[in-house]
């Protein structure tokens, strides 16, 4: 009996994915490890989350891209599905398509997607060789260490090279996903058990713009600026903002790094501040030498705190609690973030 729903403004009969995804078909296209089972539809009302033991980056926002392609010409049943675990109901593949459904303007309710049967110890690797279509780019090796991290911390496999080359090439077949050349598989190999090892997070890593956004969308009476913590940031931040400023009002910046591992994110959200205030305290010093020199007053600020403010760092750790503080859209104070503590919530104003 045919199941005929609206979606995009077209009717869309899950009938007609059985009909174009034959039992061959699949065969022929579903990774090794996932065993179809069949078609339903999938409510937008469900909680997503941000994949990121299988994206090194979290899902990708695709408004622009695959947004306008689905308002422009529906959905295209003779796409790679989205597959759900039956078992848990959880999407395997598919969530940049299920998140951009959710941002469209066009109050879609539902999607369809394949069921399937996929052992909870493939099921990452299902993930990655899924990411063949022209809605997903393909796994690159950030995304196969993140796997891997988690493999370990689940107890999948040993933190050994043997356990982890192993996995790399029968369990996610990386010949399929990525070459060798320049050692590309064995640098993945090292980076893998040099993180895991060192008992590292996985930090959420999003571009420039993206957490400026993020920031601006959950704090939207914010005024200062949302920067990369590291290389010349202290510098541009001193230059750009402080200086324009001049003590008349505190500058407001918001962190993020671009860094994989704990460690290297605390040092460098630790040495922004360090340099931001041996900046500002050089500049008063050579600026109070003039002023002496030629005895004329100086109307400065001496403490680098009554210039600028870190108002907190966004919630990259992969722990549960940094998780819940970026769904909930609050930052980590800077001292809980360099520290590794309990987290301050830091609310953002409506």
């Amino acid at each position: 009996m045919s199941d005929i729903r609206n979606v995009l403004g077209r009717d869309l009969d899950i009938d007609r994915f059985e009909s174009v995804w034959t039992p061959q078909k699949l065969k022929e296209e579903l990774p090794k490890g996932a065993t179809p089972v069949g078609w339903e539809w999938r409510s937008l009302n469900k909680k997503g989350d941000d994949n990121l033991a299988v994206r090194a980056g979290g899902t990708p926002n695709a408004d622009d891209t695959l947004g306008n392609d689905l308002l422009r010409d529906g959905w295209d049943c003779t796409k790679k599905p989205v597959l759900v675990d039956v078992e848990v109901g959880d999407i395997i593949d598919g969530r940049t398509r299920e998140s951009t459904m959710k941002n469209l303007d066009t109050n879609e309710e539902w999607i369809p997607v394949l069921k399937v049967i996929v052992s909870p110890s493939l099921r990452r690797c299902v993930a990655q060789k899924s990411n063949y279509h022209s809605y997903n780019s393909r796994s690159v090796s950030p995304d196969l260490i993140v796997s891997l991290i988690a493999d370990i911390d689940e107890g999948i496999i040993d933190a050994t090279e043997d356990a982890v080359r192993t996995r790399l090439y029968e369990d996610y077949e990386v010949e399929k996903l990525l070459s060798n050349g320049n050692g590309t598989i064995t640098k993945i190999i090292t980076q893998t058990l040099e993180r895991a090892l060192n008992a590292d997070k996985v930090l959420r890593i999003k571009g420039d713009g993206e957490w400026a956004a993020w920031v601006y969308e959950n704090k939207q009476n914010y005024q200062g600026h949302v920067l990369q913590a590291g290389g010349k940031a202290p510098d541009r931040f001193f230059v750009n903002y402080i200086l324009p400023a001049r003590g008349k009002e505190k500058v407001q910046v918001t962190l993020f790094v671009r860094e994989y591992t704990l460690q290297r994110a605390q040092n460098a959200v630790k040495e922004f501040k360090h340099k931001v205030d041996r900046l500002y305290r050089d500049a008063f010093h050579m600026a109070s030498a003039k002023v002496f020199s030629q005895k004329i007053g100086l109307d400065g600020i001496i403490n680098p705190s009554d210039v600028y403010e870190i108002v907190g760092v966004c919630p990259q750790v992969q722990n549960d609690m940094q998780k819940d503080l970026y769904d909930n859209g609050e930052l980590v104070s800077y001292e809980e973030f360099i520290t590794s503590k309990e987290p301050t919530v830091l609310k953002f104003a409506a």
